[in-house]
């Protein structure tokens, strides 16, 4: 007699029935030999299936066990011992064919209680992962994740056309502005849904629609299909759709979803990648975080294998964080750092599951969806990792539509990037499969494998749009690559961030980062070379005499080559990170040598030179003209302004090392959104040394949407974005030094702490551009709060303005109306005094941040008292008036800069206010006679 091999394996799942009674369901192979056909069998009135086969002990056994369904899965499969398998339900939870003398089984295996088998979503949502609070929250970059894995470059090689992904999922809300133009089939009667929902816009909301979101799919096709456990289990719907994939056209199937026990489905998922031609990628678990597989002998509590995810035939996905860089800590702690598998960081009760049959990681903490209502938020869980594997599989499809399965996931795992060498990282080593999903490499490897071009391409990007196209017409500015860094201490590899450098002496190196990425089919043969320059910051950095000769200025170096390294071989779209040490000159040296003492920047140009890969377009001395042209070249002129320090910076401007006289335009601009909003947030100045200002003026002082700040002085004020100073005439080898200056203002500030600001040198004799810097401006939202105000005494026949006092050291200045500066002290005493207005302008000496505020001379009125101060509900306020027209009291917050006005009675001496309704804090109260602000007072708010 056959052995009947009864298999027990543990795993959630769960559909209502109709009643509370438990059903089971139970996997059976029918023996080769038997003959026997389960499908052979009649509904009876009491629900249950009454079974007619050649075997009347089967039939006895089978009828006297409340048989509720038989479903043949694989009945179409190309493998015959698949096709000897069924699904038995029944209410029995003993179905022992063991004990019977039933030879017509090679196994059974039980594999769901069903009225649990609901509960599997491989996702944990939390409160602060959802709704509109973090939407708004301006910490999220909402698409790092894409930034991560390099979409962008991806999507230059392919957006998705003609690619189908088949989704397993939950309810699908299929109306969603962002998901119904990509869905091309969805099961009828869905109702709204939240998992499928978010799962499916991760692989393929649409994109590039100025609606919502954008997913790595980009022009994927989606296939929606809900699963439903009283008929289908997830395996047996994935064979359906690889069954019928010539038809639907899917090549990539996402199942973000456990099933509820392993059942052994090994060689189905085998037949779905090898005779049907289809991809399945599924989520690993969430360990110890959420919805789990249980616990696992070695790998530690709920870090068991997931299934169908831990199938060889399936591409297995856990998760990493994406949003902040390394070593970052803020108001949640240490949490979602770039590449590292633990959500919140040595934390493993918030990490996703990790184990051997992981095959690949992707971002899966945070990740920003549609979700239900047409509307967006912000989940984790392995469930949204799974599906940019997958929309990654897909773009893959899309560049190769003959590749096959097992190309595409070798293909992923040989181009994931390693990040075991992350220390928080270590002891997940073989755990983690082979690293973080690139896009851009699988991509890449992809289309090679279809169109194997010849020619070696290595390149480093101007910009996140340069795709390594020459000439790069995308890019502006030109001069700020992102694949060049510097850092203060050698953490470049994990910390991929650019800092302004910092000198400590002659013996201290800092460290500059060069990204150096393969752009090709052809693997490089690891001889190649790097180059890597410096120059003192600047416009007008000709090539070759400042970077690369040991060129001087006041015989002090500008610029000198600082390395030259070998680049490692690189396979298609595999990049590298080079360290170069380098030592400085120390700054003092040409503060004390005549300039400006400001900080005066450095700047980095990087070339790749080699015989396998030369340059496209022929060198120039214009280096900004040979980086737009050549993907070998990058360069790096900006400094980072932090604006807890000296908020200026010096650059070299001009036409120095030029043996032609030339005329320029100097160009100051930002260029989004974003940036510019640094224009209504600041002022923003620029101060031209002696050679500047002389050749301005003699070329005729042009400008446009500037002023000269201050008579007698070399200052203008930049007043909106696109300032120019026009048409400076400059003689062969002649140049000067101009120094940008940021105070950021204290009533327009808001939030946002981070801005590029843009300088650009236009040689107008030859109309190109020749280069140009970037300040890229932080400030500290954290920082304290002011106002500017004052109040008017009398003294004697003088009159005494006083400045309230900001609680931190500053400067007070003090102008008349026609902008002339009178004084710098914290009050100003106006002897024989004519009625005008004043204006006093306050500037923190730790930040620059500043404000302004106007104090008339007349004897309008005064504010005689607040009382209580501070004050709870509230608040009364005496005044004097006299001879004027309105009168109104404003309070407003020093926090939020917030103002609530308050008319009062011309006939009055006081006024009664309720501020219960206002927040705790401090309020400054100003009385404004006729539109002029008289006099102010602090306020403080319990």
């Amino acid at each position: 007699m056959k052995n009947i091999l009864i298999c027990l394996f543990v795993l959630v799942s769960a559909v209502t029935m109709g009643q509370e009674k438990l059903l089971y369901d139970y996997y059976v192979k029918v023996a080769k030999e038997s003959g026997i056909n389960l499908s052979n069998y009649s509904e009876q009135t009491d629900g249950t299936l009454h079974i007619d086969t050649s075997n009347e002990v089967l039939n006895t056994f089978f009828n006297s066990h409340d048989i509720k369904a038989i479903v043949h899965p694989f009945k179409n499969s190309n493998q015959d011992h698949i096709r000897r398998i069924f699904r038995i339900r029944t209410s029995f939870d003993n179905f022992d064919l063991k004990a019977q003398d039933i030879t017509v089984f090679e196994s059974v295996d039980f594999f769901s209680v069903v009225n649990n088998a609901e509960n599997i979503h491989l996702s944990e949502p939390n409160d602060y992962d959802t709704g509109n609070a973090i939407v708004n929250n301006l910490y999220r970059n909402s698409f790092s994740h894409l930034e991560l894995i390099k979409a962008n470059q991806a999507w230059n090689i392919t957006t998705g056309n003609n690619s189908v992904v088949g989704v397993i999922d939950s309810n699908f809300e299929v109306t969603h502005e962002d998901l119904s133009n990509n869905i091309l089939w969805y099961e009828q009667n869905q109702s709204g849904g939240h998992h499928g929902t978010r799962v499916s816009s991760c692989i393929a909301a649409e994109t590039n629609n100025n609606t919502g979101i954008a997913s790595i799919g980009y022009k994927t096709k989606l296939h929606l299909l809900k699963y439903n456990y009283s008929i289908l289990y997830p395996t047996e719907q994935a064979f359906i759709l690889a069954q019928n994939s010539s038809v639907n056209n899917i090549k990539v199937i996402n199942i973000s979803l456990k099933e509820p026990y392993h059942s052994n489905f090994e060689d189905v998922y085998q037949e779905i990648t090898e005779d049907y031609g289809v991809t399945v990628v599924a989520a690993s678990g969430n360990g110890t975080y959420g919805n789990n597989c249980g616990n696992h002998p070695v790998y530690g509590a709920n870090n068991s294998y997931c299934y169908p995810a831990s199938y060889n035939h399936v591409i297995s996905v856990s998760s990493v964080g994406h949003v902040f860089k390394y070593g970052n800590e803020n108001q949640w702690g240490e949490y979602n750092w770039k590449d590292v598998h633990d959500h919140k960081i040595n934390d493993i009760s918030q990490t996703h599951t990790h184990n051997d049959k992981v095959d690949i990681v992707a971002p899966g903490y945070s990740i920003l969806c549609a979700t239900e209502n047409n509307s967006y938020g912000f989940f984790t869980g392995t469930s949204y990792a799974s599906p940019i594997v997958a929309g990654v599989a897909s773009l893959m499809y899309s560049a190769n539509p003959t590749i096959t399965p097992n190309q595409v996931k070798q293909i992923l795992m040989d181009t994931a990037v390693d990040i075991y060498q992350i220390p928080e990282n270590q002891p997940y080593v073989g755990l983690l499969g082979a690293g973080r999903v690139n896009a851009y490499a699988a991509v890449l490897q992809a289309k090679c494998l279809a169109n194997p071009s010849t020619g070696l391409d290595l390149m480093m990007q101007n910009s996140d749009q340069d795709f390594g196209v020459e000439p790069d017409i995308d890019t502006d500015p030109i001069w700020d690559s992102p694949d060049i860094g510097v850092r203060n201490q050698p953490d470049g590899l994990l910390v991929q961030e650019h800092e302004d450098l910092h000198y400590v002496n002659n013996q201290t190196p800092v460290y500059v980062y060069v990204r150096v990425t393969n752009n090709s089919c052809e693997t490089s043969l690891g001889t190649e070379n790097l180059n890597l320059y410096w120059a003192k910051g600047g416009l007008s950095q000709f090539w070759p005499a400042v970077w690369s000769s040991g060129a001087t200025q006041n015989n002090l170096p500008i610029g000198d080559i600082i390395g030259n390294q070998g680049i490692p071989v690189l396979t298609p779209g595999e990049s590298t990170i080079i360290q170069f040490e380098w030592y400085p000159h120390d700054p003092e040296d040409y503060e004390n040598n005549g300039n400006f003492t400001k900080p005066w920047m450095f700047c980095f140009l990087a070339r790749i030179e080699t015989f396998d890969d030369p340059m496209t377009f022929p060198e120039v001395t214009n280096v900004s003209t040979n980086t737009r042209n050549n993907n070998n070249i990058a360069y790096k002129n900006t400094t980072v302004l932090n604006v807890t320090e000296d908020i200026s910076g010096t650059i070299t401007a001009g036409n120095s090392f030029s043996e032609e006289a030339r005329s320029y335009n100097f160009n100051f601009f930002t260029n989004s959104i974003r940036d510019s909003r640094i224009w209504e947030q600041a002022e923003i100045s620029i101060e031209l040394d002696d050679i500047l200002w002389q050749r301005w003026q003699e070329s005729g002082g042009e400008s446009q949407h500037m002023i000269i700040l201050k008579d007698g002085e070399q200052t203008l004020l930049l007043t909106r974005n696109n300032s120019q100073l026009s048409n400076v005439n400059f003689g062969e080898n002649e140049g000067g030094l101009l120094t940008l200056k940021i105070n950021f203002l204290a009533k327009n500030v808001d939030s946002q702490e981070k801005f590029n600001l843009h300088v650009e040198q236009y040689d107008i004799t030859k109309d190109v551009s020749l280069g140009g810097f970037t300040y890229k401006v932080q400030r500290d939202d954290s920082r304290a709060k002011f106002l500017a105000g004052g109040l008017r005494e009398l003294n004697n026949n003088d009159i005494i303005l006083k400045a309230n006092q900001i609680n931190e050291a500053a400067t007070y200045y003090w102008y008349d109306s026609n902008g002339i500066l009178l004084h710098s002290g914290d009050q100003l005493t106006i002897t024989s005094p004519i009625a005008q207005e004043y204006k006093l302008e306050i500037i923190a000496d730790s930040d620059g941040h500043k404000d302004y505020a106007l104090l008339n001379s007349d004897n309008l009125g005064q504010l005689t008292s607040i009382s209580p101060n501070p004050a709870n509900d509230q608040v009364q306020i005496d005044y004097q008036i006299q001879g004027v027209v309105s009168a109104y009291i404003s309070i407003t917050s020093i926090q939020t800069a917030e103002s609530n006005n308050y008319v009062i009675n011309l006939n009055d001496s006081n006024i009664d206010i309720d501020v219960s309704t206002y927040t705790s804090g401090s309020y400054v109260v100003a009385l404004f006679c006729d539109g002029v602000n008289v006099e102010t007072k602090n306020l403080i708010i319990q």
